[in-house]
């Protein structure tokens, strides 16, 4: 057991929550075996798996968490579904999301809509598809195409402008510390974004961008690697294969691994 997993479990013990989370705890909400809420944290319509850690201070509202997911403290996650294996950092806020396995979201990242897939690594306040505003319009004022009264009060009955599209993020993404990426965006698998990039437009597969507006400096690997690594798909591997190769991944011999991996590609496409 790590020190924070002893401390929330302290916590929840003292303020009589136990663990597992007591049933009647969150009416709205489920708990899977294991699970500890500490005190002060509020679930509702949610269902979390099994062997989760919510830490003080946690909102969840609406979502869907898988097995083993650690949110720290001071989180709000809304309409979001978390998989397996993820860690939310404290203070970050996300609604409207997806996170895929073997991810962590760093402290006091803001995201809204986006779909991230599995082993992405999202680093410290970064900022997400938290809003757009139509440059192009006579004024870019909230008031004059959203309901959603931002400032207290609005002029305009419906949602005149697509200010929440949704941020697609593939698999393996780095994200480094405040960056900051606009509504609609595609980033494709491998890419890494450099710490306070401003991302304006799509990023291609194995692309490193950096800079305001991003811009790409170079990609990780040539072309014919890239392909090759997007069609073997490792990230889909099994966890017991993924644990027992893990130094297979430790290596610059892309060539190497591909040979490896598309073999292994082909054993699963074969099994039943």
């Amino acid at each position: 057991m790590s020190a924070l997993q002893g401390f929330l479990r302290r916590l929840a013990i003292k303020a009589g929550v136990g663990s597992p989370a007591p049933r009647n705890a969150h009416p709205t909400s489920t708990t899977g075996e294991g699970t500890v809420v500490s005190p002060g944290s509020q679930l509702s319509n949610s269902s979390l798996g099994a062997s989760c850690l919510v830490g003080p201070r946690v909102q969840i509202t609406r979502s869907k968490i898988g097995d083993h997911v650690r949110l720290e403290s001071d989180i709000v996650v809304g309409d979001t579904a978390i998989d397996s294996q993820v860690t939310l950092q404290s203070g970050v806020q996300i609604w409207g999301g997806r996170i895929g396995s073997y991810s962590y979201v760093g402290r006091r990242s803001l995201l809204g809509p986006v779909q991230f897939g599995r082993f992405c690594s999202i680093g410290p306040n970064v900022v997400a598809a938290c809003g757009d505003h139509p440059a192009q319009w006579i004024s870019t004022a909230p008031v004059f195409f959203s309901p959603g009264a931002q400032c207290g009060t609005t002029f305009c009955n419906h949602a005149a402008y697509d200010e929440l599209r949704p941020t697609s993020l593939g698999h393996d993404i780095w994200i480094g510390a405040g960056a900051v990426i606009r509504n609609g965006l595609t980033i494709g698998d491998g890419a890494i974004v450099g710490a306070q990039a401003v991302v304006v437009d799509h990023v291609p597969a194995y692309a490193i961008v950096a800079g305001v507006p991003a811009r790409v400096i170079r990609y990780r690997f040539p072309t014919e690697y890239v392909d090759r690594l997007r069609e073997v798909a490792w990230w889909e591997f099994p966890p017991d294969l993924l644990r027992a190769e893990a130094g297979r991944w430790r290596t610059q011999d892309v060539a190497g691994f591909l040979a490896w991996a598309e073999a292994v590609r082909r054993d699963l496409d074969t099994q039943p």
